[in-house]
């Protein structure tokens, strides 16, 4: 995260959260880094553990599969716990905008927009996601 040197803008601001540190927005890189852990641990759930039960998995399976397993792990862990297992090996949090307590209905719109890839790659200025931004979430820093 970096201010400009225009008023001392940062990612964030607006949306009353520190510069930096704890609580501050998470930074892009380790978003993605998140995102890439959480979806090898759902290849890993899907072919070492669905596959072998299933008797092996169709071609079509093999696509889809992976994908149902990222969102339900995700919405569970979101919902319960604020964080996906790449979150917390990144030491980011989703917090949600305005209430105290992040929904299960956050967490599941978050992560089904996040499964259609669009809306994580288009942000606004303070570098939320439209999935974020629909689902009224925020991905902060937790360390």
């Amino acid at each position: 995260m970096t201010t400009s040197d225009i008023g001392g803008e940062y990612s964030g601001k607006s949306l009353g959260l520190p510069p930096s540190g704890r609580g501050s927005l998470a930074p892009l890189g380790k978003r993605v880094v998140a995102l890439f852990i959480d979806w090898i641990i759902a290849l890993v759930i899907t072919n070492g553990l669905i596959a072998p039960l299933a008797g092996g998995l169709s071609l079509d399976a093999q696509s889809i599969v992976p994908l149902a397993v990222f969102v339900v792990m995700t919405i569970i862990l979101v919902a319960t716990t604020g964080r996906t297992l790449g979150h917390a090996a990144m030491g980011l949090m989703v917090i949600p905008r305005v209430r105290q307590r992040l929904s299960w209905l956050q967490a599941t719109i978050r992560t089904v927009l996040i499964a259609l890839v669009i809306p994580p790659v288009v942000w606004d200025k303070d570098g939320r996601g439209l999935h974020d931004i629909a689902a009224g979430t925020i991905i902060v820093r937790s360390r």
